[in-house]
């Protein structure tokens, strides 16, 4: 009997609107790094950050892991259907949820849940509540934010008071995520 390999998931939260091009930069340089460690990527399954994440893990071709994405029932108003999921998720997770940012009706618990270790990029008040519920729930989380960048409303400043760690540099957030990945007990 062969055994199952468990490999960890990395949750990547943020806008599903279309984010300045340094964003999604940002972004796709992280869903590559999640690829190249030969982790899982899971997202909201949508366009913007979500979008960004997993084109960037699903372009390195030789990968372990898989593209998840955890999608709404309804999308929000004004959100194109034919982008839900975006083109780059492997596993699409249809649910019964919506995408409000908190509560027995949403989406975000299981995005938050699923993963091990969050990250965050610029959003707005469901990315806030997703970044809450990680807090809640002692998920791992650092947001990746630069300039005046927020994450609905909140800036580095106030997330780091609520005891959020922000990076702005890309070698910082790798070894933040490796480092928690690896304190977690998981090899890979």
């Amino acid at each position: 009997m062969s055994t199952v390999r468990r490999l960890p998931v990395v949750a990547v939260i943020g806008s599903s609107r279309p984010v300045p091009v340094e964003v999604e930069e940002r972004t796709f340089a992280a869903g590559r790094f999640v690829a190249e460690q030969g982790w899982h990527l899971l997202t909201g399954g949508g366009p913007g950050v979500m979008g960004a994440a997993a084109r960037g893990f699903c372009s390195v071709a030789e990968r372990r892991g898989m593209s998840f994405g955890v999608l709404p029932e309804q999308l929000p108003p004004g959100v194109d259907p034919s982008r839900y999921p975006n083109p780059w998720v492997e596993v699409s997770i249809q649910t019964h949820l919506g995408v409000e940012p908190e509560g027995l009706a949403s989406r975000n618990p299981i995005n938050v849940l699923s993963g091990h270790v969050v990250l965050a990029f610029p959003g707005a008040v469901g990315t806030r509540g997703e970044v809450q519920l990680a807090r809640r729930y002692g998920r791992p989380l650092v947001a990746w934010l630069r300039g005046d960048e927020s994450i609905g409303g909140l800036d580095a400043a106030a997330l780091r008071e609520l005891e959020v760690p922000v990076e702005s540099e890309s070698e910082r957030v790798f070894a933040f995520l490796r480092d928690t990945i690896a304190g977690l007990g998981w090899t890979v």
